[in-house]
């Protein structure tokens, strides 16, 4: 029995010294920081974008040119490296003479360089819908109003 009780009191403390090294073991170590330094004026202010070129819109009739590739109305145009050209909604689209565009970009002197461009549908898409009429629900209340192409 007293042999029982000398190896729990071992057991114990061996335990305990191996909670103890363990719990030490995620600290770190204060004296080997180095000397605290504040933050200078310049980095306590918040980001702000003002180094970038002010975005301005654009929208007009694209044409060819001969120097820089294409204008839109009279301004020349240039495509920066991530423009985004949009075409009847689709993401991939294309330049197309003499179609209407609305350009997103940042003004050079008197050229605009391009960001996103948006070319809309030309006029003959959009013209010739078939006019839809209602049709009073069935029987069914729940069903709705039906819409039905006009012959």
């Amino acid at each position: 029995m007293k042999h029982l009780k000398l190896a729990m009191i071992f057991l114990g403390i061996a335990l305990t010294a191996m909670v103890v090294t363990e719990a030490e073991a995620g600290r770190k170590n204060k004296s080997a920081k180095g000397p605290r330094t504040e933050k200078t004026e310049e980095e306590m202010l918040p980001h702000r974008f003002d180094n970038f070129p002010p975005m301005s819109f654009l929208g007009g009739i694209l044409s060819r040119d001969a120097h820089s590739g294409w204008k839109i109305g009279e301004t020349p145009l240039y495509l920066h490296s991530d423009c985004v050209i949009t075409m009847d909604g689709a993401e991939e689209g294309w330049l197309v003479e003499g179609r209407k565009a609305v350009v997103m970009g940042s003004r050079i002197g008197g050229a605009i360089s391009a960001w996103s461009i948006h070319v809309s549908q030309p006029s003959y898409k959009t013209i010739g819908f078939k006019s839809e009429e209602l049709k009073e629900p069935g029987p069914n209340p729940n069903v709705g109003l039906i819409l039905k192409p006009k012959e």
